[in-house]
């Protein structure tokens, strides 16, 4: 993968300021934005699309911003006695093996969604 081009992220800036004045940043008011001529935007946007994913095209000439979380490592571990450790960057929670169970039965909707 080669290097990003300054102006994708001045791009993506753009469609995310669009975005939150108006809900979809349109090419034409991209080009107004930044002032950056059609060929460096339409490049910049196949970038964030294709490469990063960071842009959504709801149709020709329409974009969004696809929001990502940061992601971190999480790790679980079961003591001996049954109770369970789970670490979530700085976080640390201490759970009965009863309050993992009902845990868990909160986060299965969340673990079945597509992302």
């Amino acid at each position: 993968m080669s290097r990003p081009s300054p102006h994708t992220d001045i791009v993506y800036q753009a469609v995310r300021d669009l975005s939150s004045e108006s809900s979809i940043a349109r090419r034409d008011a991209i080009k107004q934005r930044t002032g950056l001529p059609y060929s460096i935007i339409d490049e910049a946007i196949k970038r964030l699309r294709e490469d990063e994913g960071s842009v959504y095209r709801l149709k020709s000439g329409a974009f969004v911003p696809v929001e990502r979380h940061q992601e971190e490592a999480i790790s679980a571990t079961i003591l001996i006695d049954g109770v369970i450790k789970i670490e979530s960057g700085d976080q640390l929670m201490t759970l009965s093996p009863r309050g993992c169970a009902k845990l868990m039965g909160l986060l299965v909707g969340a673990a079945l969604q597509p992302y």
